[in-house]
């Protein structure tokens, strides 16, 4: 399980030079939890579908 868990940790990392360089995100990512992180993806989702949805209805 240990190895299981050091994988997801290097899965999670994302380079410095996308987030300014300190690790305060990675840190952060690897403390969220497989349902946090797909109610997260859930809501970016919703969120593009439904700007989707507005600006077809306003092209109408």
């Amino acid at each position: 399980m240990r190895d299981q868990d050091s994988n997801m940790i290097y899965l999670l990392q994302i380079s410095p030079v996308l987030h300014g360089g300190n690790d305060d995100l990675n840190h952060a990512l690897v403390h969220l939890t497989w349902r946090e992180m797909a109610t997260g993806f859930g809501l970016v989702l919703l969120t593009f579908l439904l700007i989707l949805l507005t600006a077809s209805m306003l092209q109408q």
